[in-house]
């Protein structure tokens, strides 16, 4: 079942690289949250990739909130310099982001209601692209995670990303960790390079995290949160990040938007072979399904949010264009 779920998803996302994001949950303050987001979103349209993050993660407002902004403000800049007559980066105005969740995953967000609410209201009150594989929250980051990530970028962390970490580093995944994140991302970052004192490898080795010898040219340490496009581009062995898109030319009138408001803010991928059988009769948002049946009288609301969730995911799911 995780490799069908796996293949499933490649083939959607078939010549994107898909990033991984994994950090701690206690060292995270809103502004690095924030900061890695747009950060990540800024590698993303250099990289042509899409990121994710398992399940919600507490920071994960924040980090979306940066990846929102900076799509937004790169699109206003494309938008204001196309008035203009100016060739510049060319604007897009998708998270290109979305939600890896284990089937479960209705357990967790009985108590993370706040937090797909605040991600709702930041995505212009429409459904985020998301994906399910894997039957419980260990089984979608012990063997999903390993074999879907292309890339994974480490911020902070302790036991438990250490553990992430190896996992990636054994499928032959590189990772990126921020090295003044600290954590087990700076232990691992150091002992990559042979920098670490006895201690620390000390330490990381309790973590459960022991690097190999062949494992040490995976591991592209980045120093701080501005640098994870450079990273990105070099363990994708890609061109360096460090220049933005150009166009080859001026645009034309059909390369940028007339206006904001013709932007679609969501868009949906339906295979015609499928679409009969995975589209509903009608519009159903998990988002507005959530609304309805948490504020609704019921006898036992998390009974019902956890069926309603399950039913708008598995049955009426509305995903955002790559």
């Amino acid at each position: 079942m995780v490799q069908e779920a796996v293949a499933r998803i490649k083939e959607r996302y078939s010549n994107t690289p898909l990033v991984a994001v994994l950090g701690g949950s206690s060292q995270h303050s809103a502004r690095e949250a924030y900061d890695l987001g747009v950060s990540v979103r800024e590698a993303m349209a250099h990289i042509g990739g899409t990121s994710f993050t398992v399940g919600f993660p507490s920071w994960i407002v924040d980090f979306y909130r940066g990846v929102k902004d900076y799509a937004r403000d790169t699109l206003n800049k494309a938008f204001g310099a196309a008035l203009h007559g100016k060739v510049s980066e060319k604007g897009d105005g998708r998270d290109l982001f979305l939600l890896l969740l284990s089937e479960d995953f209705q357990e967790s967000l009985r108590e993370r209601v706040s937090l797909y609410r605040g991600l709702h209201q930041l995505n212009g009150n429409a459904s985020l692209s998301y994906e399910i594989a894997g039957k419980t929250y260990r089984e979608t980051v012990g063997d999903v995670l390993p074999e879907l990530a292309d890339v994974a970028v480490l911020y902070d962390g302790n036991e438990l990303l250490a553990k992430c970490a190896s996992r990636l580093l054994s499928a032959g995944k590189p990772v990126i960790p921020i090295i003044t994140s600290g954590g087990a991302s700076q232990l691992l970052a150091k002992c990559a390079k042979d920098q670490a004192t006895p201690r620390e490898v000390a330490q990381l080795t309790s973590y459960g995290l022991i690097l190999e010898p062949e494992q040490r040219a995976l591991v592209h340490g980045v120093y701080d949160i501005p640098r994870i496009g450079y990273g990105l581009a070099n363990a994708l062995g890609l061109s360096s990040a460090s220049q933005p898109l150009l166009l080859d030319s001026l645009p034309s009138g059909d390369e940028l938007f007339l206006s904001l408001a013709e932007v679609p803010p969501t868009l949906e991928v339906v295979k015609p072979t499928t679409a009969e059988a995975a589209l509903p009769s009608a519009d159903v948002r998990l988002a507005d399904v959530i609304t309805r049946e948490v504020e609704e009288a019921v006898p036992d609301p998390n009974a019902a949010l956890a069926h309603a969730i399950m039913r708008s995911i598995l049955l009426h799911g509305k995903r955002d264009s790559k």
